[in-house]
C-alpha cells in the first residue's frame, strides 16, 4: 500500500506560490476597478449626465485613493550600544508588519548595521545589507520571517525577528542554527511570531 508523504519544502514553496498570486490578483482587480470607473466617468463626461452623481463619485474616489494611499506604513527600529533590554540590540527586536510596509533601520550609534540572515528570509525574498553606521530603509513585500542582525556584533546578540504578513518560513527560520548569544536572544522573539 502506497501512503503519500507531503515535503514540508514543497508545501512551503506552495503557500509562497499562492500568497503571491493572491497579492497579483489583488493589484489587478484595484487597477480593473480605477479603469473600468474612468471609463464610466468618461462616458459620462461626454454625455453631460448626471452633475451632481458626478460630484459625488469624484470626492468618493479621491478619499479612496487618499486612504488607499496612506495603507502602507513605515515603522523605525533602533540600532543602539546599549537599550532597555541589554547592550548591543535593536529597539524593538521584534516587529510584525504587513506586505508593503517599510523598515528604516535608524543608527543611533555607529558602528551597526542591519543585514539579512541567510536561512532565515523568505526564499523569494531579496537579501539585505546596510552600510554601518548609516540609516537604511528597505520596504518588504515577501510575507515570512526575517532574521536580522548586526554584522560586526551577530555574536554578541545583536539580532531582530521580522514578521511581515504570515509567518510562511517560521520551521525553517526558528530551526536555523545561531551561535553566541544569538542564539539566546532569538527564543523571545519567536515566542512572539503570530
Amino acid at each position: 500500500m502506497h501512503q503519500s508523504r507531503e515535503d514540508p519544502e514543497d508545501l512551503s514553496r506552495c503557500i509562497a506560490q499562492h500568497t503571491q498570486i493572491a497579492q497579483i490578483v489583488a493589484v489587478c482587480c484595484k487597477f480593473l476597478t480605477v479603469h473600468a470607473t474612468e471609463l464610466i466617468l468618461l462616458q459620462m463626461i461626454e454625455k453631460e449626465e448626471h452633475p451632481m452623481f458626478m460630484q459625488k463619485l469624484a470626492i468618493g474616489l479621491a478619499a479612496l485613493f487618499i486612504a488607499n494611499a496612506g495603507h502602507a506604513e513605515t515603522f523605525e527600529i533602533l540600532m543602539l550600544n546599549k537599550g532597555e533590554t541589554g547592550k548591543m540590540v535593536f529597539e524593538p527586536a521584534y516587529l510584525a508588519v504587513s506586505p508593503g510596509d517599510t523598515v528604516t533601520f535608524v543608527a543611533k550609534t555607529k558602528g551597526h548595521n542591519a543585514e539579512t540572515i541567510k536561512g532565515m528570509i523568505p526564499s523569494t525574498a531579496k537579501k539585505f545589507k546596510s552600510k554601518a553606521g548609516k540609516d537604511f530603509s528597505v520596504t518588504l513585500t515577501e510575507e515570512g520571517i526575517y532574521g536580522i542582525k548586526c554584522t560586526p556584533h551577530y555574536a554578541a546578540g545583536m539580532v531582530a525577528l521580522l514578521q511581515v504578513g504570515a509567518a510562511t518560513n517560521l520551521e525553517d527560520a526558528a530551526s536555523f542554527k545561531q551561535r553566541g548569544k544569538a542564539k539566546k536572544r532569538f527564543v523571545p522573539l519567536f515566542e512572539q511570531v503570530k
